[in-house]
């Protein structure tokens, strides 16, 4: 005697019904906040800044992803997030190349006047280890439109601060 099993109609509809059920689970928690994150990449030319109380010209360019969720007046607002990595960041000093280095990851909400900001620091590193290094602070505003995109992106330095040259 074989054990054969016969699919049905009853069958089908289960197997349909379990199957439509387990979709919309597995949907549910992508689009339960509205809409999808808005992904922007885009590419600064790194501000000129201060290392210590000097100020010094930079060269290279500072590479933003934003990440962003078009506001929602039912659900309360996702965080924007945003990595930033420095591209061939390098400064000339005392006759010598220095490379900046360093990324940044922070998620926050808009201020008042629409605008992420948020501040990041990078590592100005000598060619030569017995030069030491200092710290380069920088400071961002992003202006997100009603869609999650980015409208304004700017990087500028810091005011001097503690950080003396190498």
């Amino acid at each position: 005697m074989s054990d054969r099993r016969t699919i049905t109609s009853a069958g089908i509809r289960q197997f349909l019904a379990a199957s439509t059920v387990a979709l919309l689970v597995l949907a549910i928690p992508r689009y339960a906040s509205g809409a999808d994150f808005v992904t922007t990449q885009l590419d600064l030319n790194f501000p000129d800044a201060y290392v210590g109380a000097n100020f010094v010209d930079f060269s290279g360019a500072v590479h933003l992803v934003v990440k962003a969720t078009p506001p929602d007046p039912i659900t309360p607002p996702d965080p924007i997030r945003v990595h930033t990595n420095l591209i061939g960041v390098t400064a000339e000093l005392n006759g010598l190349t220095y490379r900046l280095v360093g990324a940044s990851y922070v998620a926050g909400e808009l201020n008042e006047q629409g605008e992420f900001v948020f501040a990041a620091t990078y590592v100005l590193t000598p060619p030569d280890p017995i030069y030491g290094f200092a710290v380069v602070g920088i400071d961002y505003a992003i202006t997100i439109d009603a869609f999650g995109g980015v409208l304004s992106a700017i990087a500028t330095p810091q005011p001097p601060g503690d950080n003396e040259l190498p």
